[in-house]
């Protein structure tokens, strides 16, 4: 390690802790044997409670990335800080100059450790797509808030989850599974499936561990365990679910299927930009890899998505409309 090597910290600050990742990540924390100070931050009072019952021993802090002052009060006398922020629904760019001007503030250059899911190989906004552009979706979000970052002068690392999330069978394509028992997921294209329990796992890592400063900006690219097309995706589950699950590989269905759901969610037209967002992988399948990154990070293997499958089965049918097997 560099004589510019920094420390493993005394307190980290933790967003996004009643989420996917964000509670996995101050989970480990708590659960360490590392004498840190874990405080936990979140932009609505009313989850307070909550997080204080699971993180007792945590100090639980209000504060929101748009709000300047609140992020001061959160960064004081931290250490190190795990940054997620929600797809379509924030200013990337807005939010990582106020986490940067509250972090630089705190006067203790924390080691700010970035949750993002860029594409291999893509290293600026303009080297997207002109679809993936024009649009605040997270293949532009994400480069905004890693320019930021970057240009920053403070400690920083990025988780790379360059996967979707397991989670995401329960959610963008849980509809068509409940309706009509088929994985609608336009173009049948490789891509690989992380667990969001791994992640917040390996973030924990990230951020207990030392930083050599000779690193700031390092994207750590983590995966799945296995290249899988999504019409795999669905013979796996139809073997594991007991229930006969078709792939669909129809863009207009598919936005039949959940445009309603997911407009009301991320805002108008983000239907549209999933379609274009499956397209544009579809054409960047050859950069889809896999990767022992995340191995790496966990020291042991990472879950499967057949075991995950096989976990959560209850989540998708009840038992009584299984198919025989």
């Amino acid at each position: 390690m560099s004589a510019n090597a920094r420390p493993a910290p005394h307190r980290v600050l933790v967003f996004g802790a009643s989420g996917h990742v964000g509670a996995f990540a101050a989970d480990a924390i708590a659960g360490s044997n590392r004498n840190v100070a874990l405080r936990v931050a979140t932009s609505s009072v009313d989850k307070a409670g909550e997080l204080k019952a699971r993180y007792p021993s945590a100090e639980i802090v209000q504060a929101d990335y748009m709000d300047l002052q609140s992020l001061v009060a959160a960064f004081d006398g931290v250490d190190a800080a795990f940054l997620i922020t929600p797809d379509f629904r924030i200013d990337e760019q807005r939010a990582m100059i106020n986490v940067c001007a509250a972090a630089h503030a705190a006067g203790t250059q924390p080691h700010l450790v970035k949750l993002t899911g860029v594409t291999i190989g893509i290293n600026n906004a303009n080297e997207l797509r002109p679809s993936l552009r024009e649009y605040p979706g997270p293949a532009l979000q994400y480069q905004q808030a890693r320019a930021v970052l970057n240009a920053s002068g403070l400690p920083v690392s990025f988780l790379n989850s360059f996967a979707y999330f397991m989670d995401d069978l329960l959610t963008v394509w849980l509809l068509p599974l409940l309706n009509r028992r088929v994985l609608s997921a336009p173009f049948d294209r490789s891509t690989t499936f992380v667990d969001t329990r791994d992640l917040g796992e390996a973030a924990a890592r990230l951020l207990l561990e030392p930083h050599d400063r000779e690193h700031d900006g390092y994207m750590h690219h983590v995966t799945g365990t296995e290249r899988i097309r999504f019409s795999e995706v669905a013979t796996m589950l139809t073997e594991v679910l007991g229930v006969e699950i078709t792939y669909e590989d129809d863009p207009q269905a598919f936005k039949d299927d959940v445009e309603e759901v997911v407009n009301m969610h991320f805002g108008p037209g983000a239907t549209d930009y999933f379609v274009e967002f499956c397209l544009n992988e579809q054409k960047e399948e050859p950069l889809f890899i896999v990767t022992d990154v995340l191995q790496h990070l966990l020291g042991r293997e990472p879950r499967t998505l057949r075991d995950w499958i096989e976990e959560h089965k209850s989540a998708f049918f009840p038992e009584s409309t299984a198919l025989p097997s």
